[in-house]
């Protein structure tokens, strides 16, 4: 996966060329449109660092559901999981989650040193990581 930091993209282009990237095209304007109400309603956060979004949805107090955008490479993504967290733990969230059918996003999470719990179902890993405070 190339670089892309020498350009400037906004939130929404990295959203969109990386589900352009997944093949989910044809639903994109409706998940935006659906993402700024999540925003709005403040049911939704999101956390950028260089060209990767994270956006996270509030399941219960203390608790989000994760979605990662990204258009960097591995080592970038890594610093961009270190910046959403601390940004995370200064809102009061304790417990991240999520699932990934990428076994590289998992190593990455656990490069973190932080407790991780992961459940494979299929060809999905779904995890839970509690961020000490």
């Amino acid at each position: 996966m190339a670089t892309l930091v020498d350009q400037e993209y906004t939130a929404t282009d990295i959203i969109r060329k990386d589900l352009e990237r997944g093949g989910f095209t044809k639903e994109e304007k409706k998940f935006l449109q659906g993402l700024a109400i999540l925003i709005k309603q403040e049911k939704a956060v999101l956390v950028r660092d260089k060209n990767t979004v994270f956006v996270g949805i509030r399941k219960k107090p203390g608790v989000l559901e994760v979605h990662m955008y990204t258009l960097d490479n591995l080592t970038d993504m890594q610093e961009a999981m270190r910046v959403a967290l601390e940004s995370v733990k200064q809102s009061g969230v304790t417990t991240l989650e999520s699932e990934t059918e990428n076994p590289k996003i998992i190593r990455l999470l656990k490069s973190l040193g932080l407790p991780l719990d992961v459940n494979k179902k299929g060809k999905k890993y779904a995890w839970t990581m509690e961020i000490a405070k």
